[in-house]
């Protein structure tokens, strides 16, 4: 291998090594971990449980009749609840 050669190869090399340090950015921004955005399907089980809630039906029967958990529903009544919270204070004000 001749210096020419030898030049290109390094000037190949950099152009690799340039473009996977722009993959590895896009992959270190990349968040995989926690919970899915609210989508279609949590707006459906989340609706599914303010129906049952504001029929008054105590917490063991919600779980108990809709396709969600446990954890799951009471994290909607925090929200349920938070949600009127904020409704009531706008009206007062």
């Amino acid at each position: 291998m001749n210096l020419e050669e030898a030049l290109k190869e390094i000037e190949r090399l950099n152009e690799v090594i340039k473009a996977k340090d722009e993959e590895l950015e896009i992959l270190r921004k990349k968040k995989n971990a926690g919970r899915p955005p609210r989508g279609a399907s949590w707006q459906k089980t989340y609706n599914e449980f303010v129906k049952l809630y504001e029929k008054g039906l105590p917490m063991v029967e919600i779980v108990a009749k809709s396709s969600s958990s446990r954890r799951t529903c009471y994290r909607y009544k925090a929200y349920y609840e938070s949600l009127k919270k904020e409704q009531q204070e706008k009206e007062n004000n």
